[in-house]
């Protein structure tokens, strides 16, 4: 994992763009102008401290060529912290790595108070390219097409996007170019169709191309799509790496309750879900974090109760 820090803290690298919806939005154009010109929209982490102790700590990020888009000057890097809707500099030590292809940056504040964080310049050097604020995939069964939509606020040497769909989650497969629409600081929306969806439920995402080759990816956006073995709830990743969401088909307004046991029957986590609709992904907020193993999830509902079992495999 591309962060490090010197305390006990537990930490997520998230390589998708801080815009993006979960466990954001944290808008990369809400910056503290005083101190950077922009933030990264490739790329973030998370970083909290489990046992509530503020002890001041220098955070340490990393950069790659490969993932992070736009380093062109790494001395104007810096440590950028989510605080109060703004992005803030937390600095740098001065130790950051001078390489294009790759390295690391140190705060050069110990922060007491964490998540999220991500790299930011001062400097429009490091133009840090696209920043995309919605991804969206929606299946119409009438029409028997998935509808895609997204828009960008900035596009900085952006070349074009690529439409990428998965049966797994893991295995995508490009289907269309999609051209950008600018380049620089204005908005811009796009929208596209999959007239060859694939049936029960398959994975969305955007890889965006720069003008130099480098690409980065959107956030995974679920579809279902068609009645696959009449299914009528889902829950995915299956096999997970310990998150979950869970998606119910039914008509009109949907709640109830969630329950998770492993395989031996011993309850693990439970939660009640209310507001939702057929087209709403509600994310499992475990408790605790959930050992390697076979686990059964029942959705009681008002009417119907529907069982799934998955695995999860760390």
């Amino acid at each position: 994992m591309p962060l490090q820090v010197r305390k006990p803290y537990t930490a997520r690298y998230y390589g998708y763009s801080p815009n993006v919806v979960g466990p954001g939005p944290y808008p990369t154009t809400a910056i503290n102008a005083a101190c950077a010109n922009n933030v990264s929209t490739a790329e973030f982490w998370t970083l909290d401290n489990p046992n509530a102790v503020a002890t001041a700590t220098n955070v340490t990020l990393s950069w790659a060529a490969a993932r992070s888009g736009g380093i062109t000057f790494p001395a104007s890097l810096f440590v950028m912290h989510y605080l109060s809707s703004l992005w803030n500099c937390e600095g740098n030590d001065g130790t950051n790595t001078n390489n294009l292809a790759g390295g690391i940056i140190t705060s050069a504040n110990a922060v007491t108070s964490f998540s999220p964080f991500t790299l930011g310049s001062l400097l429009p050097t490091n133009p840090l390219p696209v920043q995309l604020v919605t991804f969206e995939a929606k299946g119409i069964e009438e029409k028997k097409i998935v509808e895609l939509k997204w828009t960008t606020v900035s596009e900085i040497n952006n070349n074009f996007f690529t439409i990428e769909k998965s049966k797994d989650g893991k295995n995508f497969i490009a289907f269309k170019d999609v051209s950008s629409k600018a380049n620089g600081r204005t908005s811009s929306e796009y929208f596209e169709i999959d007239t060859e969806p694939m049936k029960g439920l398959s994975y969305y995402r955007l890889k965006q191309t720069d003008v130099d080759g480098k690409t980065t990816h959107s956030k995974i956006v679920p579809v279902y799509f068609g009645n696959e073995e009449n299914s009528e709830m889902i829950v995915y990743p299956n096999p997970s790496e310990g998150k979950l969401n869970l998606q119910v088909f039914e008509k009109g307004n949907i709640e109830g309750n969630i329950y998770i046991s492993d395989i031996l029957g011993k309850e693990v986590h439970s939660e009640f879900v209310s507001n939702l609709t057929s087209a709403d992904s509600h994310s499992i907020q475990f408790k605790q974090h959930l050992p390697s193993g076979v686990y059964i999830l029942r959705f009681v509902g008002k009417t119907k109760t529907y069982t799934k079992t998955f695995v999860v495999n760390k």
